[in-house]
Protein backbone atom coordinates (compact mmCIF):
# COMPACT_ATOMS: atom_id res chain seq x y z
CA UNK A 1 0.00 0.00 0.00
CA UNK A 2 1.29 3.69 -1.22
CA UNK A 3 2.14 5.28 1.64
CA UNK A 4 -0.48 8.42 2.56
CA UNK A 5 0.92 11.72 1.07
CA UNK A 6 2.26 14.25 3.99
CA UNK A 7 1.23 17.81 3.46
CA UNK A 8 4.47 20.38 4.24
CA UNK A 9 4.21 21.44 7.53
CA UNK A 10 3.15 24.87 8.05
CA UNK A 11 6.29 26.59 8.39
CA UNK A 12 7.78 25.94 5.38
CA UNK A 13 3.85 25.53 3.11
CA UNK A 14 4.68 29.37 1.37
CA UNK A 15 7.53 27.27 -0.22
CA UNK A 16 4.96 25.54 -2.32
CA UNK A 17 4.81 28.97 -4.33
CA UNK A 18 8.32 29.19 -5.78
CA UNK A 19 6.56 32.68 -7.20
CA UNK A 20 7.47 35.98 -5.88
CA UNK A 21 4.65 36.51 -3.35
CA UNK A 22 4.07 36.97 -0.12
CA UNK A 23 2.54 35.13 3.11
CA UNK A 24 1.56 34.88 6.67
CA UNK A 25 2.35 32.67 9.18
CA UNK A 26 -1.45 31.82 10.04
CA UNK A 27 -4.10 29.38 7.79
CA UNK A 28 -7.31 30.88 7.16
CA UNK A 29 -10.99 29.45 5.75
CA UNK A 30 -12.29 30.27 2.69
CA UNK A 31 -15.19 28.98 0.22
CA UNK A 32 -14.64 29.11 -3.36
CA UNK A 33 -16.19 28.38 -6.98
CA UNK A 34 -13.75 26.39 -8.78
CA UNK A 35 -13.28 28.44 -12.25
CA UNK A 36 -13.39 26.47 -15.91
CA UNK A 37 -9.61 28.18 -16.47
CA UNK A 38 -8.22 24.51 -16.59
CA UNK A 39 -5.87 22.84 -14.04
CA UNK A 40 -2.68 21.77 -14.09
CA UNK A 41 0.76 21.02 -12.83
CA UNK A 42 4.65 20.19 -11.69
CA UNK A 43 7.55 18.89 -9.83
CA UNK A 44 8.59 20.77 -7.04
CA UNK A 45 12.43 20.59 -5.82
CA UNK A 46 11.39 19.34 -2.42
CA UNK A 47 9.51 15.97 -3.96
CA UNK A 48 6.41 16.24 -4.50
CA UNK A 49 4.46 17.74 -6.89
CA UNK A 50 1.74 20.88 -7.13
CA UNK A 51 -1.91 20.52 -8.56
CA UNK A 52 -2.80 24.43 -9.42
CA UNK A 53 -6.23 25.03 -9.98
CA UNK A 54 -8.34 28.65 -9.62
CA UNK A 55 -11.67 29.26 -7.52
CA UNK A 56 -13.43 32.15 -9.64
CA UNK A 57 -15.20 33.49 -6.93
CA UNK A 58 -14.42 33.21 -3.69
CA UNK A 59 -15.84 34.00 0.64
CA UNK A 60 -12.83 35.42 2.48
CA UNK A 61 -12.83 35.07 6.21
CA UNK A 62 -15.14 38.10 6.97
CA UNK A 63 -17.74 36.16 4.74
CA UNK A 64 -17.84 38.87 1.81
CA UNK A 65 -17.97 37.81 -1.12
CA UNK A 66 -14.56 38.34 -3.63
CA UNK A 67 -15.39 37.82 -7.46
CA UNK A 68 -11.86 37.57 -8.67
CA UNK A 69 -9.44 34.76 -9.30
CA UNK A 70 -7.55 33.21 -6.63
CA UNK A 71 -4.92 31.04 -7.62
CA UNK A 72 -4.47 27.69 -5.76
CA UNK A 73 -1.41 25.56 -5.27
CA UNK A 74 -1.73 22.22 -3.90
CA UNK A 75 0.90 19.81 -2.95
CA UNK A 76 0.25 16.27 -3.85
CA UNK A 77 1.80 12.91 -4.39
CA UNK A 78 0.87 12.77 -8.35
CA UNK A 79 -0.78 16.34 -9.54
CA UNK A 80 -2.31 14.23 -12.49
CA UNK A 81 -4.31 12.25 -10.38
CA UNK A 82 -5.76 14.96 -8.58
CA UNK A 83 -7.49 17.43 -11.36
CA UNK A 84 -10.43 15.20 -10.66
CA UNK A 85 -11.03 16.26 -7.02
CA UNK A 86 -12.09 20.05 -7.44
CA UNK A 87 -14.58 19.55 -10.03
CA UNK A 88 -15.52 22.83 -12.37
CA UNK A 89 -17.97 24.72 -10.92
CA UNK A 90 -18.10 23.13 -8.00
CA UNK A 91 -17.80 24.45 -4.00
CA UNK A 92 -15.95 23.74 -1.67
CA UNK A 93 -14.22 25.23 1.60
CA UNK A 94 -10.35 24.85 1.98
CA UNK A 95 -7.85 25.72 4.61
CA UNK A 96 -5.60 28.04 2.91
CA UNK A 97 -2.31 29.93 3.62
CA UNK A 98 -3.37 32.96 1.67
CA UNK A 99 -1.42 35.88 0.31
CA UNK A 100 -0.89 39.66 1.36
CA UNK A 101 -2.63 40.76 -2.02
CA UNK A 102 -5.04 37.55 -1.44
CA UNK A 103 -4.52 37.07 -5.77
CA UNK A 104 -2.48 33.29 -4.26
CA UNK A 105 -3.20 30.92 -1.71
CA UNK A 106 -1.29 28.11 -0.61
CA UNK A 107 -4.11 24.76 -0.27
CA UNK A 108 -3.32 23.00 3.05
CA UNK A 109 -6.82 21.34 3.79
CA UNK A 110 -10.07 20.53 2.43
CA UNK A 111 -13.20 21.01 4.60
CA UNK A 112 -15.15 19.46 2.13
CA UNK A 113 -18.07 20.05 -0.52
CA UNK A 114 -20.28 23.23 0.74
CA UNK A 115 -23.86 24.82 0.18
CA UNK A 116 -23.74 28.48 -0.60
CA UNK A 117 -26.18 29.94 -2.85
CA UNK A 118 -24.63 32.85 -4.35
CA UNK A 119 -21.05 30.78 -5.42
CA UNK A 120 -23.90 27.85 -6.69
CA UNK A 121 -24.92 30.65 -8.87
CA UNK A 122 -21.29 31.79 -10.00
CA UNK A 123 -20.96 28.05 -10.78
CA UNK A 124 -24.04 27.69 -12.40
CA UNK A 125 -23.55 31.29 -14.92
CA UNK A 126 -19.82 29.94 -15.46
CA UNK A 127 -21.12 27.04 -17.03
CA UNK A 128 -23.40 28.84 -19.65
CA UNK A 129 -22.26 29.70 -23.08
CA UNK A 130 -21.03 33.08 -23.64
CA UNK A 131 -21.71 33.71 -27.72
CA UNK A 132 -20.89 36.98 -29.09
CA UNK A 133 -22.87 37.16 -32.34
CA UNK A 134 -20.87 38.81 -35.76
CA UNK A 135 -21.56 40.21 -39.25
CA UNK A 136 -18.97 38.71 -40.76
CA UNK A 137 -17.78 36.11 -38.63
CA UNK A 138 -21.39 34.51 -37.13
CA UNK A 139 -21.43 33.13 -33.47
CA UNK A 140 -18.33 33.53 -31.71
CA UNK A 141 -18.15 31.05 -28.43
CA UNK A 142 -15.83 31.86 -25.85
CA UNK A 143 -13.85 29.24 -24.16
CA UNK A 144 -13.77 29.85 -20.53
CA UNK A 145 -10.47 27.93 -20.21
CA UNK A 146 -8.08 30.25 -21.88
CA UNK A 147 -10.46 33.62 -22.76
CA UNK A 148 -10.56 32.63 -26.32
CA UNK A 149 -13.49 33.32 -28.45
CA UNK A 150 -14.04 30.52 -31.31
CA UNK A 151 -15.55 30.32 -34.48
CA UNK A 152 -15.50 29.66 -37.84
CA UNK A 153 -14.59 32.12 -41.04
CA UNK A 154 -14.08 32.69 -44.76
CA UNK A 155 -10.85 33.21 -45.78
CA UNK A 156 -10.50 33.81 -49.82
CA UNK A 157 -13.25 31.19 -50.22
CA UNK A 158 -11.50 28.52 -47.79
CA UNK A 159 -13.31 27.28 -44.43
CA UNK A 160 -11.02 28.48 -41.60
CA UNK A 161 -11.40 28.11 -37.96
CA UNK A 162 -10.43 31.75 -36.07
CA UNK A 163 -9.57 32.66 -32.86
CA UNK A 164 -10.03 35.86 -31.44
CA UNK A 165 -8.48 36.97 -27.43
CA UNK A 166 -10.59 38.44 -24.98
CA UNK A 167 -9.46 41.31 -23.21
CA UNK A 168 -9.62 41.03 -19.45
CA UNK A 169 -13.98 42.67 -19.97
CA UNK A 170 -14.04 39.96 -22.15
CA UNK A 171 -13.92 42.88 -24.72
CA UNK A 172 -13.72 41.86 -28.49
CA UNK A 173 -13.76 45.61 -29.76
CA UNK A 174 -10.31 46.25 -30.94
CA UNK A 175 -9.93 42.67 -31.69
CA UNK A 176 -12.95 42.66 -34.44
CA UNK A 177 -11.23 45.65 -36.21
CA UNK A 178 -8.34 44.16 -36.77
CA UNK A 179 -9.81 40.92 -38.04
CA UNK A 180 -12.01 43.44 -40.04
CA UNK A 181 -9.00 45.24 -41.76
CA UNK A 182 -7.46 41.41 -42.60
CA UNK A 183 -10.63 39.97 -44.34
CA UNK A 184 -11.53 42.73 -45.47
CA UNK A 185 -8.26 42.79 -47.84
CA UNK A 186 -7.60 39.18 -47.49
CA UNK A 187 -6.97 38.90 -51.02
CA UNK A 188 -3.81 41.24 -50.53
CA UNK A 189 -3.01 39.50 -46.96
CA UNK A 190 -3.15 36.49 -48.26
CA UNK A 191 -0.29 36.96 -50.99
CA UNK A 192 1.85 38.40 -48.81
CA UNK A 193 1.61 35.77 -46.06
CA UNK A 194 2.16 33.31 -48.79
CA UNK A 195 5.89 35.13 -49.72
CA UNK A 196 6.94 35.89 -46.60
CA UNK A 197 6.69 32.15 -45.97
CA UNK A 198 8.64 31.21 -48.81
CA UNK A 199 11.17 34.06 -48.19
CA UNK A 200 11.45 33.01 -44.42
CA UNK A 201 11.04 29.32 -44.28
CA UNK A 202 12.04 27.76 -47.88
CA UNK A 203 15.76 27.46 -47.41
CA UNK A 204 15.17 25.84 -44.38
CA UNK A 205 12.54 23.23 -45.50
CA UNK A 206 15.23 22.38 -48.19
CA UNK A 207 17.26 21.58 -45.14
CA UNK A 208 14.97 19.30 -43.47
CA UNK A 209 14.16 17.70 -47.02
CA UNK A 210 15.86 15.32 -48.89
CA UNK A 211 14.83 16.39 -52.50
CA UNK A 212 14.65 20.40 -53.70
CA UNK A 213 11.79 21.95 -53.01
CA UNK A 214 10.41 24.69 -55.80
CA UNK A 215 8.75 27.65 -54.05
CA UNK A 216 5.40 26.44 -55.97
CA UNK A 217 5.34 23.38 -54.35
CA UNK A 218 6.01 24.55 -50.80
CA UNK A 219 3.30 26.76 -51.72
CA UNK A 220 1.13 23.61 -52.64
CA UNK A 221 1.84 22.31 -49.83
CA UNK A 222 1.25 24.92 -46.87
CA UNK A 223 -2.73 25.00 -46.28
CA UNK A 224 -4.11 27.74 -43.87
CA UNK A 225 -5.67 26.01 -40.86
CA UNK A 226 -6.52 29.13 -38.36
CA UNK A 227 -6.28 32.75 -37.94
CA UNK A 228 -5.75 34.11 -33.78
CA UNK A 229 -6.24 37.82 -33.05
CA UNK A 230 -4.87 39.22 -30.27
CA UNK A 231 -6.01 42.08 -28.30
CA UNK A 232 -2.85 44.12 -28.69
CA UNK A 233 -3.68 44.20 -32.67
CA UNK A 234 -1.40 41.47 -33.25
CA UNK A 235 -2.70 38.41 -35.64
CA UNK A 236 -0.91 34.84 -36.40
CA UNK A 237 -2.02 32.32 -39.20
CA UNK A 238 -1.71 28.78 -38.79
CA UNK A 239 -0.77 26.63 -41.44
CA UNK A 240 -0.51 22.46 -41.66
CA UNK A 241 3.15 22.20 -42.95
CA UNK A 242 2.20 19.49 -45.71
CA UNK A 243 5.25 17.39 -44.01
CA UNK A 244 7.85 20.21 -45.28
CA UNK A 245 8.68 20.47 -41.75
CA UNK A 246 7.79 16.55 -40.62
CA UNK A 247 4.80 17.91 -39.06
CA UNK A 248 5.35 20.97 -37.38
CA UNK A 249 2.99 23.87 -37.93
CA UNK A 250 4.05 26.96 -39.83
CA UNK A 251 3.24 30.40 -38.24
CA UNK A 252 2.98 33.68 -39.56
CA UNK A 253 1.99 36.39 -37.34
CA UNK A 254 2.09 40.57 -37.45
CA UNK A 255 0.01 43.47 -37.07
CA UNK A 256 -1.95 45.59 -39.70
CA UNK A 257 0.04 48.56 -38.46
CA UNK A 258 3.76 46.85 -38.57
CA UNK A 259 2.81 44.63 -41.13
CA UNK A 260 4.14 40.66 -41.11
CA UNK A 261 6.91 40.41 -38.82
CA UNK A 262 7.65 36.63 -37.81
CA UNK A 263 7.50 33.07 -39.40
CA UNK A 264 8.35 29.88 -36.80
CA UNK A 265 7.61 26.26 -36.74
CA UNK A 266 5.77 25.03 -33.95
CA UNK A 267 4.69 22.11 -32.63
Amino acid sequence: MAKKFKLPPIEKLATVDTADSQYGNSLVEITGVVSLAGQGGWGHSDGYEVHCFEFAAWRATDNSLIERPLTILRPVRNSAEAFEDFEEASVHRVQVLLSANQMRAVFAKSIGSIADADLEEIGRRLKEPVIVITDRFGPLTLDRRINWFNGQAIWNGQDVAISIESDEDKGLSSQLQTAEGLFGNSTKWDELIRQFAVQEKLDLANDWQEEEVTAEEFLERMTLESISIKPDGRFEFWHDDGDLFWGHSIRISGSLKEGLTHADIQG
